[in-house]
């Protein structure tokens, strides 16, 4: 893998205030266009939602399109944005929090059986240590969640596992990563399409 950090931008489906503040400069042009049968005018209100939609749709192509091997590289605000996409293509309102103040939880995730707090610990190489545990523990009182869970790129040290395992905590390592990541891209893509796809992207590792 190359040195250089991959840094990835969040993406929602929501306007965004500065893709709304754009609409709204292509607005005149617009009422112009129409009025004076001129056909710029038209054009440019067309083409500013083309661009924001295509700046959308290349953002979460290429956050869906890293691999495990590319966690490796992210900063870690990247890595909350890859696993929150992730947990959305598997059907789960997933939340990010904001990366200061956060109390604790990286993610929260709801779903019928409550809500779940998850730290997300990026590392290039390396295991976590404990810390991450209490902070997630942490988080599931202030968030009043029902379980909390911790998602490392990298492992879990033997100090971070027992703390876990006396306090109910689900840990994720690389492998289960692996397995996830999987399971996601199973759910984007129909059995009936994947023998049209590249090989690669079925690849487990």
């Amino acid at each position: 893998m190359s040195d250089k950090t991959i840094k990835l931008k969040p993406y929602s489906i929501k306007l965004t205030s500065s893709e709304i503040w754009l609409l709204g400069l292509g607005l005149p042009f617009f009422i112009y266009g129409t009025k004076t049968h001129t056909l710029w005018g038209v054009l440019t209100e067309a083409f500013i939602p083309g661009g924001i939609y295509a700046r959308k749709a290349y953002r979460l192509h290429r956050i869906r399109r890293q691999g495990i091997q590319h966690t490796d590289s992210m900063d870690g605000g990247s890595f909350e944005i890859w696993l929150e996409i992730l947990f959305k293509d598997l059907g789960h309102k997933t939340t990010r929090t904001p990366l200061t103040g956060d109390k604790g939880a990286d993610l929260i995730l709801e779903t019928q059986k409550g809500k779940t707090v998850i730290q997300a610990k990026k590392k290039a190489s390396g295991v976590v240590d404990k810390k991450a545990i209490k902070e997630v523990l942490n988080a599931k009182i202030h968030y009043k969640a029902n379980a909390a869970a911790a998602i490392t790129n990298q492992h879990f040290g033997p100090s971070a596992k027992r703390l876990a395992a006396e306090h109910g905590v689900e840990l994720w390592e690389r492998h289960n990563l692996v397995e996830f990541l999987y399971s996601a891209r199973q759910k984007r893509f129909p059995y009936s399409l994947r023998k049209y796809l590249p090989t690669v992207i079925w690849i487990k590792t």
